[in-house]
């Protein structure tokens, strides 16, 4: 009589999913060490990259997901920006909930390795101790120079400028690293249950013949590859091509916001000249810049008391710079220079009609199908 033998269980996708949460936890955690003192600025970048990277290979690896589909590539794009959260949150927290303030003063400036334009700061307390951690900021200090920060009196996270520090409470920044998290597992889930779909069943066994039925074929080219149709069939689906909208949507939205500002700015602003209080020099592969910062007095006698030029000047100027703002909320005042709103402008358009056009093809697919 021959002898049935049961396939293996393979673990479940709750299971699979329990471990990608304690699997993104520990990276979280360690990617949020790029907030502490003992951490440079320069390096933070590299501890974040390294544990998103570290995580999502672990991640594939535990699933034996070897094939490349749309979801794991959304999967991948969405960790990414999670994984950069946990080090801001961790400061914010920190600060808002034990910071205090304190008036230092700058003993050192030091300009950070790539293109960045933001400059980072040794500080010294009113007594002169030097403040742990470093302070970043976009504003041109020089040594000397007096600022109000908000620094942790255990000296855990680096201090922050008083302007931009909120106050917060420990159950917020945790609700929001839960809620960054929730939305990780959300789409690792969709991964997941992607791969336990996919997984090849077992081959029954014929128990009069005690030999194994093959099991259905699947949906593989000559050269044993998924066909593309496979692979990313879920933009076919309704919640595929959602996702499609939404993605072009909020870019359109992301870049429409800015370019129809500096669109008025630039041909409707009110004119005035910027008085250049200070500049951030920064540099690139092939050139300098510097971003200045000053009070803007319009022709017609409004005063902003701070605003930064756009786009970035290639020397410090030595005089008031002409240039336009949208309005007197305005916090960035446009040179004649300025060209990007073109980009900004017809690129959002294009994204909005693409995303709109989409849009209209699935609604219309929907009634088509509910008629027929």
């Amino acid at each position: 009589m021959p002898v049935v033998e049961t396939p293996a269980r393979r673990p479940g996708p709750l299971r699979d999913l329990g471990l990608t949460a304690a699997l993104f936890a520990v990276a979280m955690a360690l990617v949020a060490a790029g907030a502490l003192t003992f951490v440079h600025p320069d390096a933070f970048l590299a501890v974040a990259l390294g544990g998103w990277l570290l995580a999502v290979l672990a991640f594939v690896a535990w699933l034996s997901h070897r094939r490349s589909t749309a979801w794991m590539f959304v999967f991948g794009l969405v960790s990414f920006f999670v994984m950069l959260t946990p080090a801001f949150v961790v400061q914010e927290m920190v600060l808002g909930v034990r910071g205090e303030p304190v008036r230092a003063t700058v003993v050192a400036v030091e300009q950070p390795a790539g293109d960045g334009d933001g400059l980072v700061y040794t500080l010294a307390g009113p007594s002169g101790e030097r403040l742990p951690g470093l302070l970043e900021a976009h504003d041109g200090f020089t040594v000397g120079s007096v600022v109000d920060v908000v620094a942790d009196p255990r000296g855990l996270v680096r201090p922050q400028l008083a302007a931009e520090v909120v106050d917060g409470t420990v159950a917020g920044g945790v609700c929001t690293l839960l809620l960054f998290h929730g939305v990780l597992l959300l789409f690792a889930w969709f991964v997941i249950r992607e791969k336990h779909r996919a997984a090849p069943e077992a081959a029954p066994a014929d128990a009069a013949a005690g030999t194994p039925v093959p099991a259905a074929p699947s949906e593989r080219a000559d050269d044993g590859e998924l066909v593309p149709s496979a692979q990313w069939a879920f933009l076919t689906l309704p919640i595929g091509r959602a996702f499609f909208v939404l993605v072009l949507a909020a870019g359109a939205v992301f870049v429409l916001i800015p370019g129809v500002g500096h669109t008025y700015a630039k041909f409707w602003g009110v004119p005035g000249r910027v008085a250049v209080a200070s500049c951030d020099e920064h540099f690139s592969a092939d050139a300098a810049g510097f971003t200045c910062h000053g009070a803007f007095s319009a022709d017609d006698g409004t005063v902003i008391d701070r605003v930064t030029l756009a786009p970035d000047l290639p020397a410090r100027p030595t005089a008031p710079v002409p240039a336009r703002v949208a309005g007197a909320s305005s916090t960035e005042a446009l040179t004649d220079a300025y060209d990007a709103w073109a980009t900004q402008l017809f690129g959002g358009l294009a994204m909005a009609g693409i995303a709109l056009f989409a849009l209209v093809t699935i609604l219309r697919q929907r009634r088509i199908n509910r008629d027929m």
